[in-house]
């Protein structure tokens, strides 16, 4: 599997934290190997909280458990990551600890017409409101430098639009010195 190859690949990361957001019983034996893997730990949420809860667990717990953690990598499950594209975000963030590093998507012709327009417009919003001219707002592949995921732990939006959010507030919690690279 994917975590598998990424697990063995790299020893840049200190752990894996799986998060299955109240997936239900018919997901249970991924999870329990997922499990069983070294370096990983899956937490469970009784119910499907949301992505931005999913973070928010994800965050907490690796911020306790490793209270010297620089950067925490995220990346959604549903494969559109492969392993070298998350490695490739933890190397951009290793060797640009100030700047929040987010792994952008390229939209193909297969990609179905309501996600590339939802993207297209929250693009356009992002730009209008904060300044931002990124090519992919709504990634889940991100390397979150500590204090962002720190300070993301106070907001309290646990749907999708968690990572909008974040990348809203980086700016002002950043004074408007937010840097980013795609």
């Amino acid at each position: 599997t994917r975590l598998e190859a990424l697990n063995k690949s790299s020893r840049a990361f200190i752990a894996i934290v799986v998060i299955d957001d109240g997936s239900g019983i018919k997901y249970d034996s991924i999870f329990k190997t997922v499990a069983q893997l070294p370096q990983v730990t899956v937490i469970h949420h009784a119910i499907n909280l949301g992505k931005g809860a999913a973070l928010k667990t994800g965050f907490n717990h690796i911020l306790i458990q490793w209270p010297d953690v620089t950067h925490i990598v995220t990346a959604d499950a549903d494969g559109q990551h492969a392993p070298s594209d998350i490695m490739t975000v933890a190397q951009a963030a290793e060797h640009n600890p100030e700047v929040l590093i987010l792994g952008a998507r390229t939209f193909q012709r297969t990609i179905p017409l309501r996600s590339l327009l939802g993207n297209q417009a929250t693009r356009l919003v992002m730009g209008f409101f904060t300044g931002l001219k990124l090519a992919d707002t709504q990634t889940g592949l991100r390397a979150w430098q500590r204090p962002l995921a720190l300070q993301s732990l106070r907001i309290p939006i646990n749907g999708y639009d968690f990572e909008m959010e974040t990348l809203v507030r980086a700016k002002e919690w950043l004074g408007g010195d937010l840097r980013l690279k795609e």
